[in-house]
C-alpha cells in the first residue's frame, strides 16, 4: 500500500492498462526487446522513475516484513 491508501498493483492498472502491459513494461524496464501488448520499443523517463519507485518501495516493504519477523 501507498500513502492514500492504493496498492502499486492498482497504480500500475491506472498507469499501463492491466496485467499483460506492466509486465511487457517489467521487459523494457530490465532492457529486453519483445514485448506482446505494450506496443513501444522503450518506455518514457517518467515510467522509468516510476518503475525503480515501484520496485525500491518494495524491497523496502519486504525488508521491514523480514525485520518485523525476526
Amino acid at each position: 500500500m501507498v500513502s492514500d491508501g492504493s496498492s502499486y498493483r492498482e497504480l500500475a492498472h491506472e498507469r499501463f492498462g492491466n496485467d499483460e502491459n506492466l509486465a511487457d513494461v517489467f521487459v523494457l524496464y530490465y532492457g529486453g526487446k519483445w514485448t506482446n501488448y505494450y506496443k513501444r520499443d522503450n518506455i518514457s523517463i517518467s515510467d522509468r522513475k516510476w518503475m525503480q519507485n515501484m520496485i525500491d518501495y518494495c524491497e523496502f516493504y519486504q525488508e521491514a516484513l523480514t525485520s518485523l519477523s525476526s
